[in-house]
């Protein structure tokens, strides 16, 4: 694991060195141009165009709230998280906080949903291990274009963080499956960049019959650079939606 994490930390003092500083700056007070400007930098286009015809810019007002990099504003940078429509109705898809369910789309078109909506139904305790998970039709498919050490990262390089009340592991232990098995399950909605965090999402059946999800909150690559290599942070911090 020590091999492991020293060769990505390796790989980020080389980004460090061929890309600008000013990509790790923090969006808290940064300009809505500005922050488009530094995701452009980071390859991201300003626009993206759903197979349904609608266009979506870079949001940069999710960006500076949260770190994710989403597709939910006009063309002249206005907030549409209202209007989206699977955020629709807003009764059932903003919660007490002024949280909205879904904060976009990714580079890819898939949903991103909001780690730090507020539950639909509270987080019971327990170990995730013995919870009933489920596959999804999709989520294999959502991992197309990911490079390979990317998804390494993501699902089985750190322990994932839920609640106080709810242990903590790897998404592939949780699963109790090997790393390939574990993409049919796990929904990469959108990747960690520098300075932006990714996401991932899981279902889950209960014992009543429901199905919930969880969203999965990985952090920016950048902060991995303030870690050290013996003592490394949780890659996820994670809650239910």
């Amino acid at each position: 694991m020590k091999k492991r994490i020293t060769a990505f930390m390796l790989i980020l003092v080389l980004l460090v060195s061929v890309y600008p500083l000013p990509l790790f700056a923090s969006g808290g007070n940064m300009t809505n141009q500005e922050i488009m400007t530094l995701l452009q930098k980071q390859e991201y286009k300003a626009a993206l165009t759903l197979d349904n015809g609608s266009t979506y810019f870079l949001n940069p007002h999710v960006y500076r709230e949260q770190h994710v990099v989403v597709y939910s504003a006009s063309g002249s940078l206005a907030d549409l998280r209202s209007s989206l429509p699977e955020n629709q109705p807003t009764s059932k898809n903003k919660d007490k906080n002024g949280n909205w369910r879904v904060l976009g789309y990714s580079k890819n078109g898939t949903v991103v949903y909001n780690s730090v909506f507020v539950p639909d139904v509270k987080p019971a305790g327990g170990n995730l291990s013995t919870r009933n998970w489920v596959k999804n039709s999709g989520a294999k498919s959502s991992w197309k274009g990911v490079k390979p050490e990317m998804q390494r990262y993501m699902l089985e390089g750190q322990r994932a963080t839920v609640t106080a009340a709810v242990d903590s592991d790897t998404i592939v232990n949780i699963l109790g499956t090997s790393f390939e098995n574990a993409k049919h399950y796990a929904i990469c909605q959108a990747v960690p960049g520098l300075r932006s965090d990714g996401t991932i999402k899981m279902y889950h059946q209960t014992a009543s019959g429901s199905t919930l999800y969880w969203t999965f909150r990985v952090p920016e690559l950048g902060a991995q650079l303030y870690s050290t290599i013996f003592t490394p942070s949780p890659l996820f911090r994670f809650c239910q939606c």
